[in-house]
C-alpha cells in the first residue's frame, strides 16, 4: 500500500536591520514539503530531568529524519524559570538554550542518514511546551 504524502508549509518571516541604523530588511524563509508521519509531544515536566525522544518511530518509509521540528516552550513569568537545553542525536549532549516563550524549529526538505532521529532535553526547573516533528 502506497503512503499518503501530506503536504505542509512552514513559513517564518524575520525583519530587522541588517545593521544598525538601516531600515529593516525582509528575511522571509519557507519550506514547502511532503510528510507521511508525524509526531507531536506535550511535555509538562516538574523539578530537573532529562529526557530522549526516539524520533525514528515516524516510520521506516517518512525517510532517513525529520524534516521538520519545531520545539516550543511556552512562556513563564516566574523569576526561577531557568532554560530548557535542547540537542538533536544521541552523540549530542543538550546544549542549544530555550527560554520559556521561545523555539527552536530546523527545517531540512531532502534529509539524509544523518537527519534528526532522535531529540534529547534537559531542565532544571518544571516548564511546559510541545514538539511537532513531520518526516
Amino acid at each position: 500500500m502506497a503512503q499518503t504524502l501530506i503536504p505542509f508549509t512552514a513559513s517564518i518571516d524575520v525583519q530587522a536591520p541588517v545593521m544598525e541604523g538601516q531600515s529593516d530588511v525582509d528575511l522571509p524563509l519557507q519550506l514547502v514539503a511532503t510528510y507521511t508521519h508525524k509526531a507531536a509531544f506535550r511535555l509538562e515536566e516538574t523539578g530537573a530531568g532529562t529526557k530522549t525522544l526516539d524520533l525514528g518511530s515516524l516510520g521506516a518509509n517518512s525517510g532517513p529524519g525529520a524534516k521538520f521540528v519545531l520545539v516550543y516552550i511556552n512562556p513563564d513569568t516566574s523569576s526561577a524559570a531557568i532554560p530548557v537545553l535542547v540537542g538533536f542525536d544521541p552523540v549530542n549532549s543538550p546544549n542549544l538554550e530555550v527560554s520559556q516563550g521561545g523555539w527552536i524549529c530546523v527545517a531540512s526538505p531532502k534529509p539524509t542518514t544523518a537527519g534528526i532521529l532522535t531529540l534529547k532535553l534537559a531542565w532544571t526547573t518544571g516548564f511546559k511546551g510541545y514538539i511537532w516533528v513531520l518526516g
